[in-house]
């Protein structure tokens, strides 16, 4: 087994068991499900990073996934909402935070290249 390879399938093996434990052991999804990836698929391909997310979905988990904005192709299928966080390194107050659709994060994306 490769080293992609094994690591899918512990995340496949920790997703299951989470969903078990959050789901008291029973059929039921759980009552919370709600998972933060900060980066989480930041190395993976778009392949991996598809069947990740729909395994999680499929679990029954709300997901919340912080990647850059080179990943977003990646995950367009399982988001709807985006939140765009944009800074001005010349002011650090100057942060922002633009909610808007996967659709209109993409559109961005290509009117910017």
């Amino acid at each position: 087994m490769s080293g992609g390879e094994g690591q899918e399938l512990i995340v496949f093996i920790l997703g299951t068991a989470l969903r078990y434990r959050l789901g008291e052991g029973g059929q039921t999804p759980p009552a919370y499900g709600c998972v933060v990836l900060d980066e989480g698929f930041v190395k993976a391909d778009s392949d991996y990073t598809g069947r990740a997310l729909r395994a999680l979905q499929e679990l029954g988990f709300q997901l919340i996934v912080g990647a850059p904005r080179e990943k977003a192709t990646a995950f367009e299928d399982f988001v709807d909402l985006v939140a765009c966080i944009s800074t001005d390194p010349d002011n650090p107050d100057g942060v922002r935070i633009y909610s808007m659709t996967i659709q209109e994060a993409l559109q961005l994306d290509r009117d910017a290249a």
